[in-house]
């Protein structure tokens, strides 16, 4: 019987710490989230952050040490054969497959295991061998597979039987860049966008991160450090941009001198000084924390008779920033 239905992954206080005779780790600590079904839901950090730790406890094969999580409306404590029976797991670490067996023959194993029914079980593994590229390597020993045309299979075995949520722990590890966008084209247009499943999803890998997933978290040291919107993120940290700031003045140098003394601005560079009469510009790095910058920034223009020609972005700051200087922090 199911417990909480509303959201696809919920956690209070989730945390685990391992302990030995002679250290006590706490590889995460009070995490609670809420992933609302039909989603894909990013799990951004370093190595060692406790991003494969977190989706261990919530597949069940950890159990944790303080705090609740249900998936999919089970407890994973004491409902974890319904938990297991409802996901999809794909890790980039998996060695279980059976290297003199093709890729048929171990597709066909593990959905027997599955339990699959046989009428359904043929089908499903000819369209995913066709999803993923591997119909002419069908019938090839698996020992005979690239790394990534294994990491392939790997996500295929997870869909076997056509879980509501797929948890992808690094699924473009090893991967060329055109199959790394195949693969997260598939993940974002078929499997969350057509069929509405819920992805739950980890990688160091940050192109396009905006593009792909409807929330992210970001973890650091165990603890989950932002969590919401890709935009709902960006607006909470501001951080640093570059603009074009072009204006016409006869004072040049000493405007620059003033600018680059306001606090906030981390980098002055100048693009023209003069190419066009008392026209002066500068691509201009500073940080939006706080907005205090700019009132700066308009009064030293003003204070050397400069009138403003041209202010724009030139680089918008992006989600993969916003996780590297986090994560790094």
């Amino acid at each position: 019987e199911r417990g909480r239905g509303v959201q696809a992954i919920e956690t209070r206080g989730l945390g685990k710490t391992y302990t030995s005779e002679k250290r006590r780790v706490e590889a995460l600590r009070g995490v609670s989230l809420q992933v609302p079904r039909g989603i894909l839901f990013g799990l951004f950090g370093n190595n060692g952050a406790g991003k494969s730790t977190l989706i261990r406890l919530l597949t069940t094969l950890l159990e944790p040490s303080a705090g609740q999580a249900w998936v999919n409306g089970f407890d994973t404590r004491t409902q974890a054969p319904a938990v297991r029976a409802s996901i999809g797991f794909c890790s980039s670490e998996d060695r279980s497959f059976y290297a003199r067996l093709s890729a048929r023959q171990n597709l066909t194993f593990y959905g027997a295991l599955q339990e699959v029914p046989w009428r359904r079980l043929r089908p499903r593994i000819e369209e995913l061998l066709a999803w993923f590229d591997l119909q002419r390597a069908g019938d090839l020993p698996v020992q005979f597979f690239s790394t990534g045309m294994r990491q392939k299979l790997n996500v295929a075995r997870a869909l076997l039987h056509d879980p509501p949520l797929l948890f992808l722990d690094e699924p473009t590890k090893s991967l060329d860049v055109t199959s790394a966008d195949q693969l997260r084209d598939l993940i974002r247009q078929e499997l969350v966008g057509r069929q509405g499943k819920t992805v739950f999803y980890t990688t160091h890998e940050l192109h396009g991160v905006e593009d792909l997933c409807d929330r992210v978290a970001l973890i650091r040291m165990g603890e989950i450090v932002l969590e919401g919107t890709p935009a709902a993120v960006l607006q909470a940290l501001p951080g640093l941009s570059t603009y074009l700031l072009e204006v016409a003045t006869d004072e040049g140098a000493a405007l620059g001198v003033s600018l680059q003394a306001v606090p906030g601005v981390q980098e002055l560079r100048l693009i023209n000084g003069g190419a066009a009469a008392g026209l002066v510009a500068w691509e201009l790095t500073l940080n939006e924390d706080g907005g205090e910058v700019w009132p700066q920034v308009w009064q030293a223009v003003m204070l050397h008779g400069a009138q403003l020609r041209r202010c724009e972005q030139v680089r918008r700051r992006s989600l993969r920033d916003v996780v590297k200087e986090v994560t790094a922090a």
